[in-house]
């Protein structure tokens, strides 16, 4: 199977699993109307049922993390840029490292520490940043910030190793880095669509009432990007040592 098959493997499947709900809610209208009971379960096919899948659909797509993915999805292109995976790969293989990508693990390795440092100095108490207001660790800072916190750590040490390793030699290259990724996503931010629709049509024809379609939604919608990030990565890496 092509990798251009593959990428759209996500649309596809949420696409059928939507098209597979809409059917399943024809047949319970079917059903609900030669044996004139309603029942616990409604049907999309209805004034009322195509309002709130619409409507639904919308609110999930305003609500999806299109800023953190954008985010996370920069932040690993201006690493992969840098050439820093390619360090970090033959650093872990034992290989033997150029003077110069020594030079650039080392000073990237420092930025590193005065990044942590810069961090966790920035309160009083620095272990309080692990615990929120109410001592609740899923409120922290360091929670709550983790997707701002992991995007500026990545622009920081892309563009110390890039600079060091001569990849990155003007703001241009930085910025092609930065959305070197984009096009290689973009079925997965095209998965979005589907993905939005269907815990909402579960939830209106009965099927799921748990009060957590947001977050299964985000699950939904975060898929995409890691299977495709973590694939690509993987083929990424045995070209670099075939070649």
């Amino acid at each position: 199977m092509s990798k251009v098959n593959y990428r759209y493997l996500p649309f596809a499947a949420y696409s059928l699993s939507l098209v597979a709900l809409w059917i399943v809610s024809w047949l319970i209208g079917v059903v609900g109307l030669f044996t004139r009971s309603g029942g616990e379960f409604r049907s999309l096919f209805s004034g009322e049922g195509v309002r709130w899948a619409l409507y639904t659909a919308v609110q999930s797509m305003d609500a999806a993390p299109w800023g953190a993915i954008v985010l996370v999805v920069a932040s690993i292109g201006v690493l992969a840029a840098s050439g820093i995976f390619v360090t970090i790969v033959d650093a872990l293989l034992l290989s033997r490292l150029s003077s110069i990508r020594r030079y650039a693990a080392g000073l990237t390795l420092a930025v590193l520490l005065l990044f942590s440092l810069m961090l966790f100095a920035a309160s009083v108490a620095p272990w309080r940043l692990l615990a929120g207001v109410t001592d609740d660790w899923g409120t922290s800072a360091m929670v709550i910030g983790w997707i701002l916190i992991f995007f500026l750590l990545s622009f920081v040490l892309s563009l110390m190793h890039g600079s060091v390793c001569g990849y990155y030699r003007s703001v241009s290259d930085v910025m092609q880095g930065m959305c070197s990724l984009f096009p290689l996503l973009a079925p997965a931010f095209l998965a979005i669509l589907p993905a939005s629709g269907i815990m909402p049509c579960l939830e209106y024809i009965g099927l799921l009432d748990n009060g957590k379609t947001q977050m299964i939604t985000d699950v939904l919608c975060w898929f995409p990007f890691v299977l495709i990030l973590s694939i690509e990565s993987v083929s990424a890496i045995k070209r670099m040592y075939r070649g």
